[in-house]
């Protein structure tokens, strides 16, 4: 794609430090990375680890599986956004540690009324959902927030 197209609507600076310009502005040319969310500013990824399979880490101890989240969630850049998901069980009895609680909280768990609490940020409240022109299910999800 050629990069005086590019737009990705951030409006934010990416940071690379060559004219102060906008992401997608195309101003320039950069030699670093320009592909990870069109604009190559890397504000707009996001990294969600999944700790909640039994056969690899059920038997780690509730500081091994903060080890764990945290290693992985801090090595990514700051700019990213970082969360952890996990179904109701895994949150309430093994992601307890309070050094989980600077990531994004997203809980699986399936009622008739779904409710959002408090702490989490995403709730995945269905794995049976149904979306026109998609065969199958799919999840559905809820937030109070705009993370992607």
């Amino acid at each position: 794609m050629d990069k005086d197209l590019e737009k990705c609507g951030c409006g934010s600076d990416c940071g690379c430090g060559e004219n102060n310009h906008e992401c997608g502005c195309g101003g320039h040319d950069h030699d670093h990375d320009h592909d990870d969310c069109g604009c190559g500013c890397g504000e707009h990824e996001s990294f969600v680890i999944d700790l909640e399979d039994e056969t690899f880490q059920g038997a780690l101890t509730n500081d091994q599986l903060t080890i764990v989240a945290t290693t992985f969630l801090d090595n990514i850049q700051n700019q990213n956004k970082k969360g952890i998901y996990a179904n109701h069980h895994w949150w309430t009895t093994k992601l307890t540690d309070k050094k989980l609680d600077s990531y994004i909280k997203w809980k699986a768990r399936y009622n008739d009324t779904p409710v959002l609490e408090e702490e989490y940020h995403i709730l995945q409240y269905s794995e049976t959902g149904q979306i026109r022109g998609i065969n199958g299910n799919v999840d559905l999800n809820m937030t109070i927030n705009k993370y992607w």
